[in-house]
């Protein structure tokens, strides 16, 4: 696959690696995401973002607005709580697991930091942004406002929570949406969503990425045809099909502002087009012993296992050694 898309960088040789051509139809967290040291090794297919859910009934019944900063949600959440309309005011994924790093890396990009340097060689979590983030994050729990069952929670245990009606605020992937206005759930026809709030002080909204892409097989024996189907799947004509008909977020940036996606009216594509994404550091090679080190020691920073200054210094030793190609 490097090679097909190194290909595509040189029918545009003044600008290979900043991701033009083809590839600068998509967005920059993307085409990190989908690069290492300037080569691409996918055709950007469709994505995942996640979204702020919220019930706008209770909302309404105590006169409250949608919160628009994670302060807000905070105080928000615990007030709803204190009502008795909830058991739990913010369901977001705190296990031991990928899905704490997505979530880390998310409150982190709302500080003003990021887990690692731009060169993806030394970690940053001791910054006084990641250690705002710690902070926050590990308030939620101790302030009432998320559960101490967080420190368990994965997706579909949030799904649960919030289509449930037991929580009021959820942060999730765009298919929560769907799950949270089916037809097993207790809320639906009731909810809001939004981007993900952000920090006092700041106003960009982030996502970190999921989603999907499109490699060639190395030892196919068609690789001409491999090629030409991966690429066209990136294009104009099947990102719009995929917008119109795939009910999922298309990768190129222009589709989800096109008149087809406004047809469609999915709150989750109107939203999608103001959300900045930012890309877990999944470009070193060490990735998998780099997350473990920031979902292991994020973990024990909200239970209250570990301090957050502690917390964030060991985490930082895990994802040096990670970097290093030393971690166990």
């Amino acid at each position: 696959m490097a090679r097909a898309v190194r290909e595509e960088q040189a029918r545009h040789p003044r600008e290979p690696a900043r991701g033009r051509g083809l590839l600068r139809q998509f967005p920059e967290g993307l085409r990190q995401a989908a690069s290492v040291d300037g080569t691409y090794y996918m055709f950007p297919l469709y994505i995942d973002e996640s979204f702020f859910l919220y019930r706008k009934d209770l909302l309404a019944k105590h006169s409250l607005q949608v919160p628009g900063s994670w302060e807000e949600v905070r105080e928000t959440a615990a007030k709803l709580v204190d009502t008795g309309d909830v058991s739990y005011g913010f369901a977001f994924q705190g296990d031991v697991y990928e899905g704490l790093t997505c979530n880390v890396t998310e409150f982190v990009a709302d500080a003003g930091g990021s887990l690692l340097n731009d060169d993806l060689t030394k970690p940053e979590t001791t910054s006084s942004e990641t250690k705002r983030a710690f902070e926050f994050m590990r308030s939620l729990i101790t302030d009432g406002a998320s559960p101490r069952a967080t420190l368990t929670y994965q997706e579909q245990d949030t799904n649960d929570a919030f289509s449930g009606g037991r929580a009021a605020f959820l942060r999730n992937w765009s298919y929560a949406w769907g799950i949270a206005n089916g037809p097993d759930s207790r809320v639906a026809g009731k909810v809001g969503l939004a981007a993900r709030p952000t920090f006092d002080g700041q106003d960009e909204h982030h996502s970190t990425i999921g989603g999907w892409g499109n490699y060639i097989n190395p030892h196919t024996q068609q690789p001409a045809a491999a090629l030409t189907f991966a690429r066209w799947m990136s294009s104009e004509t099947a990102q719009q099909f995929l917008t119109r008909e795939g009910g999922v977020l298309p990768a190129r940036s222009a589709s989800l502002v096109s008149e087809d996606a406004k047809q469609q009216k999915r709150p989750t594509y109107d939203t999608a087009a103001g959300i900045t994404l930012v890309p877990r550091p999944t470009s070193t090679a060490y990735y998998p012993k780099v997350s473990q080190g920031v979902y292991q020691n994020g973990n024990s920073i909200l239970g209250g296992q570990a301090s957050v200054d502690g917390g964030t210094s060991t985490m930082a030793s895990a994802i040096a050694l990670a970097l290093q190609g030393e971690a166990l």
